[in-house]
């Protein structure tokens, strides 16, 4: 096979666990008071992590002071699981839900 031919080599990184750990990152307990300690100044970064706030204080009932110690499991679960039965979440529908997991991604 000719060098150039060859497809570009992709960095994976396999969160869970605790496997990523000892590699340096974040244990997942620890990402969304990550995200929400985050000084962007981006309007669009920061609707979206108001919007995350809410989310988890309205819809999944989650202490607003316990909002940035949330696991990611116990936000994605929910999410995930309404979108792939196609139900809503306390009045927001699969379409926001997507668009809420969305604004969850990089």
């Amino acid at each position: 096979m000719n060098r150039a031919a060859r497809p570009k080599s992709k960095v994976v990184f396999v969160l869970g666990a605790r496997f990523s750990i000892p590699a340096g990152a974040p244990p997942q307990a620890a990402i969304l008071n990550d995200i929400f300690r985050l000084d962007i100044r981006d309007d669009r970064f920061r609707k979206a992590r108001e919007a995350l706030r809410a989310f988890l204080r309205d819809d999944l009932r989650i202490d607003p002071a316990k909002c940035e110690d949330a696991a990611l499991e116990d936000i994605y679960t929910p999410i995930d699981r309404r979108i792939a039965d196609g139900t809503a979440l306390k009045g927001k529908s699969v379409f926001d839900l997507v668009n809420i997991r969305a604004d969850l991604e990089p």
